[in-house]
């Protein structure tokens, strides 16, 4: 597969939580149907992985989709990356791209297949309140798009450390996406935020009491259908308009992995 950029093969950073495959992933029985027409990311960041299943850099920040959630038609998205190993083909689609909700986002979860550790009861509050906050931030009209995509992209960060035995940093190397942004500040905050004493102290007042509801949605088929599982926050969210201008870097009309490489980095096998 290559690179939207033309250059490179892209490739899994495994720095997400694939679930355990002892859970009962093929019955679609009962599933709400969430169908993907759309979706790009919001100007991310790119950073670097380093740790036990992946090392390199990646693109990094909140997916924004567009969707028919159940029976209802336009529901906006603002979704975070919980997997590692599956592609996602980036809108608009035709036909939709079906995912389902009824995989659980629990203590089953694991970071990686065959993995015997699972995920604990605090790790997984942990990354349900960091989806709600950084969902908050996205929807924050106050913020630039600058400021958005700097603490989204932190928060994305700290999920991956949470779960997926990595140390994310901003990457060096003069990437343009990069350009202006504090690392020293940068890298703090993931550390923080991925830090499960310490985290809470980042989410100040501005928001209130962060939740920690979310749903998680996963393809039909899921693991073996080729596509990632995300979590947003709450639970089937109203019909919407995105209210940021989403420009993304041109992310449509590309087949990727979610964890791809920039442009000029050579792929690994």
């Amino acid at each position: 597969m290559k690179s939207l950029f033309g250059m490179g093969r892209v490739q899994t950073a495994c720095a997400g939580v694939a679930l355990a495959a002892a859970m009962a992933w093929g019955s679609a029985a009962g599933a709400t149907q969430v169908y993907i027409s759309d979706g790009q990311m919001d100007h991310p960041l790119i950073v670097q992985l380093a740790g036990a299943n992946y090392n390199g850099d990646v693109y990094d920040g909140a997916m924004l989709f567009k969707t028919t959630f159940g029976s209802t038609p336009n529901v906006d998205l603002i979704a975070l990356c919980v997997d590692i190993f599956h592609d996602i083909g980036f809108g608009p689609y035709s036909p939709a791209l079906p995912y389902q909700t009824t995989v659980p986002f629990t203590t089953d979860s694991r970071p990686s297949p065959g993995v015997a550790d699972h995920l604990s009861a605090a790790q997984i509050e942990q990354i349900d309140r960091l989806v709600n906050y950084a969902t908050d931030v996205q929807k924050d009209g106050s913020l630039s798009t600058t400021d958005k995509s700097f603490v989204v992209g932190a928060v994305q960060g700290a999920i991956w450390e949470v779960v997926g035995s990595e140390t994310v940093t901003l990457a060096a190397g003069g990437w343009s996406q990069n350009s202006g942004v504090d690392a020293t500040a940068f890298n703090t905050l993931v550390g923080e935020l991925a830090d499960a004493g310490h985290y809470a102290d980042r989410f100040g007042s501005k928001y209130g009491a962060i939740g920690d509801k979310t749903t998680f949605i996963t393809p039909v088929g899921y693991p073996t259908a080729g596509t990632q599982s995300f979590l947003f926050a709450g639970s089937v969210p109203e019909p919407s308009t995105w209210a940021m201008a989403v420009m993304g870097v041109g992310l449509l009309g590309a087949a990727l992995r979610l964890r791809r490489t920039p442009k000029g980095l050579a792929a690994e096998a």
